[in-house]
């Protein structure tokens, strides 16, 4: 990871996703939040780094035996992973079985991989949240996907369910903000523009929090400061 990437998702993980939500909404983001059923495997679960993208698909008839030494997307992309990666993987809503478990975390956990996001399930939860591991998604069964499921590719464009719309596309090198409220993605393009307004209304609104917790009027609260008015519209 780069110094500046470093230091964008140091700045947005120690912001909460209601924060850098609001900020993509008014900077003309609206559909970046993923859908709510995917949720941390335990509360006070938190995540931030840059999207390490993985696809997966089923196999149909079960896995082809192939020669030993066969390049194949669920070997190598562990020599693509690299320190400070949040992994988003898109399995297109799969729930026959669970998309991840402890053997495969463990390896992840060693490359550096911070986090996992996945529009499926886990299994071997215990496991692996003594890793620290910080984990979400929908479901957690004891099924495995090895017969049925597999990784096809990685480190593309893949596409996971939205809370606001259908999808959210999500790139390689976007920043994953992920807390107890859900989890989100801000393109790495606006990244850099989204922290110093998320900055900013943090600010504003714990002024506006101190006021209330004052037990001042909240109209006149609200209506002294606009919380948005710095926010300008991105242009890609």
């Amino acid at each position: 990871m780069d110094r500046q990437t470093h230091d964008l998702c140091d700045g947005i993980g120690k912001l909460r996703t209601a924060i850098i939500g609001d900020v993509l909404r008014e900077m003309g983001l609206h559909h970046q939040i993923l859908s709510s059923t995917i949720n941390g495997l335990v509360r006070g679960m938190r995540v931030c780094g840059p999207a390490f993208c993985i696809h997966g698909e089923t196999v149909m008839g079960g896995y082809q035996k192939l020669p030993d030494g066969t390049r194949q997307p669920k070997y190598e992309m562990f020599h693509s992973m690299y320190e400070g990666c949040v992994l988003v993987y898109a399995t297109g809503g799969y729930d026959e079985a669970a998309s991840w478990g402890d053997n495969i975390n463990i390896t992840a956990k060693l490359k550096g991989c911070r986090g996992i996001v996945v529009d499926g399930g886990f299994r071997d939860a215990d496991a692996i949240i003594e890793t620290g591991m910080q984990c979400f998604g929908r479901f957690i069964t004891p099924a495995s996907s090895a017969p049925r499921f597999g990784i096809t590719a990685f480190e593309v464009p893949v596409v996971m369910p939205g809370q606001t719309r259908t999808h959210v596309m999500v790139h390689p090198g976007d920043i994953v903000l992920g807390d107890f409220d859900g989890v989100l993605i801000v393109p790495r393009a606006a990244a850099a523009d989204c922290l110093a307004y998320a900055n900013e209304l943090a600010t504003i609104e714990d002024a506006q929090f101190q006021r209330l917790a004052r037990g001042e009027d909240r109209q006149a609260v609200y209506e002294g400061q606009s919380r948005f008015g710095h926010i300008k519209k991105w242009k890609e």
